[in-house]
C-alpha cells in the first residue's frame, strides 16, 4: 500500500497547489496541499471521519514527506477540523475532480494505480463521491 500512496502523493500535491489557504499565515505548521493530499489518501483507504484521517496519518507517518509534509508529523483532528471548516469546498471539489479524471478511471475501468492504492481495499465510489458523502455526513 505504501508504494501506491507514494505514487499518489506528488500528483495530489500538484493538483491542490492552486487552492487558496483560508488560514492565517501565522502559526501554520502544515501546507494546505499536504493536508488535502493526506485527507484524500485516507478517504481512499475508507477513513470516514476527521479522527480516522488523523489516525491514518499517524499510522503512516513514513509517507508524510511524500504527501508534502516537512517531517513525519501529520495534523491532529482539531487542525483538520479548522481547515475543512474554512476551506472553499467548490475549489477543492473542482481540483479533486480534475485530478480524478486523470488518475481514477480510464473509460469504464479504474486505473491500476487507483484500484490497488490501498491494497485492493477501496471505497465503492470515485473520490468526488467519497468527498460528497463525507461532507454530507459531517458538515450539516
Amino acid at each position: 500500500m505504501e508504494e501506491k500512496i507514494k505514487q499518489l502523493g506528488p500528483a495530489l500535491l500538484e493538483a491542490f497547489q492552486g487552492i487558496p489557504d483560508p488560514r492565517s499565515p501565522l502559526g501554520r505548521r502544515h501546507p494546505l496541499p499536504a493536508i488535502l493530499s493526506l485527507a484524500v489518501c485516507a478517504m481512499l483507504c475508507n477513513c470516514h471521519s476527521l479522527y480516522a484521517i488523523h489516525q491514518w496519518g499517524r499510522e503512516h507517518a513514513e509517507l508524510a514527506p511524500r504527501l508534502g509534509f516537512k517531517g513525519t508529523k501529520t495534523p491532529a483532528t482539531p487542525t483538520l477540523h479548522e481547515v475543512f471548516k474554512r476551506l472553499d469546498r467548490e475549489t477543492f471539489e473542482r481540483a479533486l475532480r480534475e485530478w480524478a479524471k486523470g488518475n481514477w478511471a480510464t473509460g469504464r475501468r479504474r486505473s491500476p494505480l487507483m484500484a490497488r492504492a490501498c491494497g485492493g481495499f477501496m471505497a465503492r465510489s470515485c473520490p468526488e463521491c467519497i468527498w460528497r458523502r463525507y461532507t454530507r455526513n459531517n458538515w450539516a
